[in-house]
């Protein structure tokens, strides 16, 4: 059947992918991560004055290294979770298990080069800070980190969607030993021959495939392609004149092409004469 993909999708792979997160676009996965960045300096900042103001006795700067050298690492980690979010499959085992290995290294780089940050910054200040041992500081930042990890991952999901229905989609017609690449709105009409179907474009080419007229339908259905007649499907966007034959049936134009109309397709006029 004609097969409906989205920009950037390599063959045989159900989700686009341009670079980024896949079924997101570029700019998407950017501005995701952009607001990712965003929610962990608003967190940073609220949380230094909180400290700062529960703990009077501490230097001023004190509440602003710890709160910077762990929000602005999570920030630059919030591609972690985009990217496992862009190879997901859905909601399966599988998925959880990326998920999870997704997380175990999110928060291990996170306290890791936290906690290097932090001994650096006091020893910079002349103070000393007590790093303490890995598996103690895990088990504290732990939790913590599957909040902000579940946050971020969702900003990505969010993204993806948002740029699956942003982008245009894409048209695969496999004419025999040669693939086709077109968009909906460069297919003028789809006509049933035999068992397989004529595809008319914009440019002149009629490539052939095989997959029944109903299938074509159902794929290219929502974007604006209405059944005619038995044998014809057209796209309600390139009718260009309609005229009546007489018994009810009618000529439709499309640029060069002529379809016909049946008249057992009253929906179908209907909803031409409407638009």
């Amino acid at each position: 059947m004609a097969q409906v993909r989205r920009r950037g999708q390599r063959p045989g792979s159900p989700h686009g992918t341009n670079g980024a997160a896949d079924g997101a676009s570029g700019a998407a996965f950017s501005t995701a991560w952009l607001l990712c960045v965003g929610l962990v300096l608003i967190s940073m900042t609220a949380n230094a004055i909180s400290v700062g103001a529960d703990n009077p006795g501490w230097e001023p700067w004190e509440p602003w290294v710890l709160e910077a050298t762990s929000n602005l690492v999570l920030g630059a980690l919030a591609f972690i979770p985009g990217r496992a979010v862009g190879m997901a499959r859905g909601l399966n085992p599988r998925t959880a298990l990326l998920h999870a290995a997704a997380f175990l290294a999110y928060t291990l780089v996170h306290v890791l080069v936290m906690m290097g940050l932090r001994k650096a910054a006091f020893g910079v200040m002349g103070e000393s800070y007590l790093v303490g041992s890995l598996p103690g500081r895990l088990l504290y930042e732990g939790p913590k980190d599957v909040v902000s990890y579940a946050i971020f991952a969702t900003l990505f999901w969010f993204a993806a969607r948002r740029g699956k229905t942003g982008e245009a989609p894409r048209v695969d017609i496999h004419d025999g030993g040669r693939l086709i690449r077109t968009t909906p709105s460069d297919i003028l009409a789809a006509v049933s021959a035999g068992n397989y179907v004529e595809f008319h474009l914009a440019d002149g080419r009629r490539p052939l495939m095989r997959t029944t007229l109903a299938k074509v339908e159902a794929t290219l259905g929502p974007h604006g392609f209405l059944r005619i007649h038995r044998s014809w499907l057209i796209n309600e966007a390139r009718v260009t004149a309609m005229e009546a034959q007489g018994s009810g049936d009618w000529t439709v134009s499309l640029s060069t092409l002529s379809a016909p109309l049946s008249r057992r397709y009253p929906g179908a006029l209907a909803r031409l004469r409407r638009n």
